[in-house]
């Protein structure tokens, strides 16, 4: 007997699933509306961020209107590691202290604090090897995943 009310799963969850008969609402959705250039007052590095990221998430159906200000907290957390790294690179590992003597970078804490909400924003949007596979997104094999590089450099 099928059974129906507000457990019933949803058409498109069968689908993926590979359920024969599934059926799928065919009717036009209106395209996902999502600025391709970054808002202003953004920092240089967000802007190139935004400027590579945003277009191609945009085409795989990721990012709608609403998710402005998610991405936008994603390419600030971008350039909050950028200035961070360069400050740990032309300063090092350890500054003079304020009492004397040597103590930890403050922008080693900043960096780690950022690189660690980096890490959850990616996951958000799917960015994450983990975070696709949950989505069901796979990058085809014979094409480089930009996004794999981006973290891999961090």
């Amino acid at each position: 007997m099928p059974r129906g009310g507000h457990n019933k799963k949803a058409s498109r969850l069968k689908v993926l699933e590979g359920r024969p008969g599934a059926k799928v609402d065919t009717t036009p959705k209106t395209p996902p509306i999502f600025p391709h250039t970054p808002p202003r007052g953004l920092p240089k590095e967000a802007r190139q961020f935004w400027k590579k990221y945003a277009p191609m998430l945009d085409r795989a159906g990721i990012l709608r209107a609403s998710d402005v200000a998610a991405f936008e907290a994603l390419a600030t957390t971008y350039a909050t590691i950028k200035n961070a790294e360069k400050e740990v690179a032309e300063r090092g590992l350890l500054v003079d202290g304020a009492r004397g003597g040597l103590v930890k970078n403050p922008a080693i804490s900043i960096l780690n604090a950022a690189r660690q909400q980096f890490r959850l924003l990616c996951s958000d949007f799917g960015l994450t090897p983990s975070a696709r596979e949950r989505l069901g997104g796979q990058v085809p094999p014979e094409e480089a995943d930009p996004m794999e590089s981006l973290l891999s450099g961090l």
